[in-house]
């Protein structure tokens, strides 16, 4: 009976891992082909504002998440929230394939004839630091938004309200986001706005713990720290060549 309920427990982690490592690998991918596309798409013109409106949903999940998916799991099951996930997926992806259209420009593509590109190590190291970048910051962001509702909690707010209060950093993001990217395409002033970005959202992070009123921190956590996502992931589409920016996406996500 034992080895049966060890052999049942592996095969469930066996099935669990797989399915994790393909939505990963999934995910992956589909970041750097949509980013690539919209540097096609929009190299040259407003890229800043276009990658802030791709980088939107990822407020706009998370925010919707916090407020559906834990009561829907009480309600129905862990499952159901996976289902439901999986097939807001497809729906996109058959919106994609049926709306998608290749950019109105030859500029994009390689010249007829021409060998394959090699990734040179300028290239490499320049989409390097800017992926270290969004690293870092996706990292911090992850951070507060994993974590502060247990911080919220222990300090004696029920887990349902705190992951709510949470949210709102998060939909204000969807706002403040798309404004952020229109600010530095707008004024040239991409690096300004992320310094001033990074210095006012550490400072929102720190205050939130011991914040008399929490929902005021995350509000300026909302304001802030979305501004700065579109000029992020527009920082490749400045040193990349037409020809390398896929790979080069590549080792930015990576």
């Amino acid at each position: 009976m034992t080895l049966v309920l060890i052999s049942s427990k592996l095969a469930l982690l066996s099935g669990f891992t797989f399915c994790r490592v393909l939505c990963g690998t999934g995910a992956v991918l589909l970041n750097v082909l949509l980013t690539k596309m919209l540097i096609d798409w929009f190299s040259g013109r407003e890229v800043i504002a276009a990658m802030a409106i791709l980088v939107n949903s990822w407020p706009f999940g998370i925010a919707l998440g916090l407020i559906t998916q834990g009561w829907i799991a009480e309600n129905y099951s862990w499952s159901v929230v996976q289902y439901i996930a999986a097939g807001m997926s497809l729906v996109g992806l058959l919106l994609m394939v049926a709306l998608y259209r290749k950019p109105p420009t030859k500029a994009v593509n390689s010249k007829a004839g021409a060998k394959p590109r090699g990734l040179p190590a300028w290239e490499f190291s320049l989409a390097s630091v800017a992926g270290l970048i969004w690293c870092l910051y996706n990292v911090s962001l992850i951070i507060v938004i994993s974590f502060a509702p247990n911080v919220l909690h222990l300090n004696g707010m029920a887990i349902t309200e705190a992951a709510i209060l949470v949210s709102v950093g998060t939909w204000i993001g969807i706002a403040t986001l798309p404004i952020g990217g229109y600010i530095a395409q707008r004024y040239q002033a991409s690096n300004s706005l992320m310094i001033a970005s990074f210095l006012a959202t550490t400072c929102a992070i720190l205050w939130i713990p011991d914040a008399a009123l929490p929902l005021i921190p995350f509000i300026v956590f909302g304001v802030l720290a979305w501004a700065s996502a579109g000029p992020i992931m527009a920082l490749p589409a400045e040193v990349l060549h037409v020809d390398s920016r896929g790979p080069s996406m590549g080792i930015f996500f990576s």
